[in-house]
């Protein structure tokens, strides 16, 4: 698969994984700089437990990740 025709990639990860969604951004930042990246937040609890509507909800309506938001979690903010 070619990562350069991806436009949008979805991070899910179960609630206590935010650090690893943290590095997937930055390697795909890195790796696919075009590619719009959205941190899916599941609102602490995991994608089997929300279900598939709710889940997928969240994936739709979630905001893109960006070089801000990176700053903010960084400084804890």
């Amino acid at each position: 698969m070619n990562l350069f025709h991806v436009r949008r990639v979805n991070v899910v990860l179960d609630w206590d994984a935010e650090a690893d969604s943290i590095k997937m951004y930055k390697r795909l930042r890195r790796e696919v700089p075009s590619v719009e990246i959205h941190i899916v937040k599941l609102d602490g609890k995991d994608p089997s437990k929300l279900g598939f509507i709710h889940t997928h909800t969240l994936i739709r309506n979630s905001p893109e990740f960006d070089e801000s938001d990176l700053l903010r979690y960084e400084l804890q903010l």
